[in-house]
Formats: structure tokens, sequence, C-alpha cells
């Protein structure tokens, strides 16, 4: 590949877990790394680390600041999401 064409940054870490997501669910970087943890793709202690890159994640693939939609959780304010679709897309830019 020559410059123009060079994917920027590393392959994924996290490619199972992306994967794992079902493309019409809104999720959240917080609600993927729990996902990951719920069906073993990561051990508990990366659960941060996960959490951390999905955030970057979304913002270095262009996804919308807005997000998709609202995800509720009981006892805290509205979180942006993302449908899994837009996730499991940007995996392959």
């Amino acid at each position: 590949m020559d410059r123009k064409t060079a994917k920027i940054g590393r392959p994924i870490k996290h490619r199972s877990v992306i994967e794992a997501l079902a493309p019409h669910e809104l999720y959240t970087a917080a609600a993927i790394a729990r996902l990951g943890v719920a069906q073993g793709l990561i051990p508990p202690e990366e659960r941060t680390r996960l959490r951390i890159a999905m955030g970057r994640f979304s913002q270095n693939h262009g996804f919308p600041k807005e997000g998709d939609g609202q995800v509720f959780l009981s006892g805290q304010p509205p979180m942006r999401g993302w449908f899994g679709w837009r996730f499991q897309e940007a995996l392959d830019e």
C-alpha cells in the first residue's frame, strides 16, 4: 500500500466484540464494554480499556456527535448511542 491508501493506526484489537453487536441496537461505549465482559470476549479487568477504546473509535471514524439515538439507563441521564451496524461498517474503513 502506498501512503494514500494505507490505513492509519493499528488493527482493531477488539474486533470480536464489535462483530458481536446487534446491527439495529443502540450502544454506548460503556454498553459495548459490558457486553464484551458478559459474553466472555474480554476479561473483566479490560472493561475500562475497551470503553475508552470504543469512545475513541467513534470519534476517529467520524460518527455523528449527536449519536443515532439516546440510550436510557435507570438512574442516569440519557446518553448518545450509535447503532451496532455503524461500528461494524467502520471496522473495514
